[in-house]
This record gives structure tokens, sequence and C-alpha cells, in this order.
């Protein structure tokens, strides 16, 4: 989020926009997503991110009618991404547990849309809108760092949501993973 940009185009302080932000996720529209923090991950982006809750919604808003004019927008991949995101939160909020996501961006731009944080094991997860994306672990290399030194986390299974027709096995520790099975 960046609240001054926000601010500029609404006609409002930032601080106020940082407020209806507030709002919002306290009413259920929208989802804020907090960085992932770890101290051997220096220079990461420290603002979270911020997803609507439904992504219906975010369209209608948008004058979007119909999924063909969606898709072929130059939006669908964030819509694929917010509505992956949701998803995966849903599935932890429906079980009654608080979702340990987040993200992780450095000020190199270098990003990993979701990084689920269990039982002290970090899965990454990018998200695509293709069906066989190509090189997209290698990203994941920049959280290695998370596995060294006092406070380590251990590095687990990462995955790529797309729109693959099978869950399939892009290396030893990663999968392509229909969207279909969220």
């Amino acid at each position: 989020i960046n609240y001054a940009a926000l601010a500029k185009e609404a006609e409002i302080t930032a601080p106020t926009a940082k407020q209806w932000l507030k709002v919002l996720a306290a009413a259920g529209l929208v989802y804020l997503l907090e960085p992932f923090m770890h101290p051997n991950l220096k220079y990461g982006v420290k603002a979270p991110k911020v997803y609507f809750t439904d992504t219906g919604l975010a369209a209608y808003l948008l004058r979007w009618s119909n999924a063909e004019i969606l898709e072929a927008g130059a939006m669908s991949s964030s819509f694929l991404e917010t509505w992956a995101v949701m998803e995966i939160y849903k599935s932890f909020s429906n079980c009654g547990q608080i979702p340990p996501l987040g993200y992780y961006r450095d000020f190199n731009s270098r990003e990993v849309e979701l990084v689920l944080n269990v039982d002290g094991s970090i899965h990454p997860l990018a998200i695509r809108k293709s069906s066989s994306p190509v090189k997209e672990t290698k990203k994941f290399d920049i959280l290695r760092l998370v596995a060294e030194g006092e406070r380590a986390l251990k590095l687990g299974a990462g995955g790529v949501i797309c729109f693959a027709n099978d869950l399939l096995p892009i290396d030893a520790r990663n999968w392509y993973i229909p969207a279909g099975l969220l």
C-alpha cells in the first residue's frame, strides 16, 4: 500500500486513506496481507498489500460485465492473485485458524506473492496466469536466508499456482498447483 498515492487519487490526506482502509478491513471488504519478516531478510518492503475479499464485487465496481472482458483485461493477473490469496485465506479461516500468510518483496522488486508460515516452516507460493510458468521458483531463492542462523526456519515445499491441468512436480521441492484445486 502506498497511502500517499492512494490519498492523492482520492483527493484526501494519507492519514485519512489509512483510516478508511482500516474501516474497510474491519468490515471484511478488504484484506491487508502483511509482509513476511525475518531478521535474515534485509531490505524487505514493510507495507501491507491490499486485496478485495470479494473479486465479484471488485469486478462490478470496475464495471467489468462478464468473465471474458476480465480475462482479456490488463488486470486479469491481479484478479487471479487476489482470488488465489483469498481462497487460501478462507481455507484457514473456515477451519478456525488464523491464516499464517504473508508475502515477501525486497527493494529490488523481487517478490514471492505468498509465504505460508506453518509450524516453523515457510512455504513459498507464486501465482501466475499461465498453464506452465517457467523459472518461477527461482525467486524462492531469496528466502533461503531464513534457514540460516539462530532463528532459522525450515524452507518447506512451495509451488506455483497456475492453470496447469494436474498437480505436477517442478523439482524436488516445488509443484505446479492447478488453480482449480484451491
